[in-house]
């Protein structure tokens, strides 16, 4: 199945590579196909908090390693971060693992 052509939305993905003596050290800019769903949603953080999403991203979960909890994203113009990030596999399904990246 190819998810692609539903995806009519691109991001810019900045992932961290490591830490400097400066803070983080950030990899090369990724463009990421992705498509937003825009609601109010309450979600847990990496580090446990419950914190309210009003963007999420549907991507491919192949760019899971992007969205770490540091990773830099520019959506719609406006760089944020990534709070959570949601592999959804289908098992026996004929679907495409899809990655649910919930936004700062």
């Amino acid at each position: 199945m190819n998810i692609r052509r539903h995806m009519t939305t691109t991001v810019t993905v900045e992932p961290i590579v490591g830490e400097g003596a400066y803070g983080p050290v950030f990899g090369d800019p990724v463009d990421v196909p992705c498509w937003p769903e825009q609601s109010t949603k309450l979600v847990r953080s990496f580090g446990g908090e419950e914190v309210t999403s009003s963007t999420r991203l549907w991507c491919e979960a192949e760019h899971e390693r992007l969205f770490s909890p540091s990773a830099k994203v520019l959506f719609r113009g406006e760089e944020t971060g990534v709070i959570s990030v949601t592999v959804h596999d289908p098992g026996a399904l004929r679907q495409p693992r899809l990655l649910e990246v919930a936004l700062l």
